[in-house]
């Protein structure tokens, strides 16, 4: 049995096209959780209102603090399947994905399968594969797992996203009694300390959820840097034994936050520049060893978002 989590803040607009997709996706033993965090309730309502879902969705209002983590736990707390798969108001599901994942699941006896997104942009698909290096459909554990699950670094196996994976609910459970508080950040640290209590996984090119392509406002609000500072000291305390690892992801963090404000939202430099030397000035960089030179790590934007839109166009060209 699957529980869908699906937390809901104040993004009341995409709730039809959400639950309607995950009512497709799952089977009839399965159950769908809507964890309503808006100060309104609409979202509720509109699962009342709606007497086709009122005896499938089970509508759960949560009034405490806020955040994502939070709902993520509240549901989790709701649930009562073996497995979680968790759907996001800007994202859907795949018809019919569910039920194949659980199968693959329960016949590994994996403690998470990692599935893939469907990119689409203007409602036209683009796929986005699982790492090319990884066997499909078989489980990886022991000394294999161990070493992909550090999840620090560019080149991580195991995404951080939260909504393409299908979790262990008693791992779940275990992961969400951690608290946090950031308001960006939830996938890092639930993924993180999620594959700190796992001992396996399996990967699938089957897709699980689609999601549309937006230009990327959000990841770069100073909320996001500050979070990026609270994910780091957490997951330090995690793992102290992966510094250099992540360190070396904090700054490519860094770096990859400049060059959303640049390349992605059309910020000249001097812009850039005005805007960070303040918020840079913070010990916390000096202290973790990362090199503040913003001109230097202007350059070093460039330099990656150079190579990655070449690596996009091999990627096009190859099909």
């Amino acid at each position: 049995m699957v529980s869908v989590v699906i937390p809901v803040l104040e993004e009341e607009s995409g709730v039809g096209r959400c639950l309607q997709a995950a009512l497709q996706a799952v089977g009839p033993e399965d159950e769908v959780i809507l964890v309503d965090g808006g100060i309104s309730g609409a979202s509720s309502r509109l699962v009342e209102y709606r007497e086709d879902w009122a005896d499938v969705v089970k509508a759960v209002r949560y009034t405490g603090r806020r955040v994502l983590w939070n709902l993520l736990r509240c549901g989790v707390e709701h649930a009562v399947g073996k497995y979680v798969v968790f759907s996001d108001i800007e994202e859907w599901i795949e018809d019919g994905s569910v039920e194949p994942i659980e199968r693959l699941a329960d016949s590994l006896e994996a403690d998470a399968v990692q599935a893939r997104k469907m990119k689409r942009i203007k409602h036209i698909a683009v796929k986005e594969a699982v790492p090319s290096d990884v066997t499909l459909n078989e489980l990886i554990n022991g000394s294999e797992f161990l070493s992909m699950v550090a999840m620090s670094g560019s080149d991580r196996i195991i995404t951080p996203s939260v909504t393409d994976k299908l979790w262990r609910r008693d791992l779940l459970a275990e992961t969400l009694r951690l608290r946090f508080d950031g308001e960006w950040g939830t996938g890092e640290i639930l993924n993180f300390h999620y594959f700190r209590h796992a001992r396996s996984i399996a990967f699938t090119d089957q897709p699980l959820c689609n999601f549309s392509w937006t230009q990327p406002y959000a990841p770069c609000s100073y909320r996001r840097l500050e979070d990026l500072k609270k994910v780091y000291e957490l997951k330090m305390i995690m793992a102290p034994d992966q510094v250099d690892g992540l360190r070396s992801e904090l700054q490519s963090y860094l770096s990859d936050y400049i060059g959303n404000l640049i390349f992605r939202l059309g910020w000249t430099r001097p812009a850039a520049l005005h805007y960070l030397t303040p918020v840079l000035v913070d010990r916390f960089w000096h202290h973790v060893g990362i090199d503040t030179d913003l001109q230097s790590l202007i350059e070093e934007s460039a330099r990656v978002h150079k190579r990655n839109s070449l690596k996009n166009i091999f990627r096009e060209l190859m099909g």
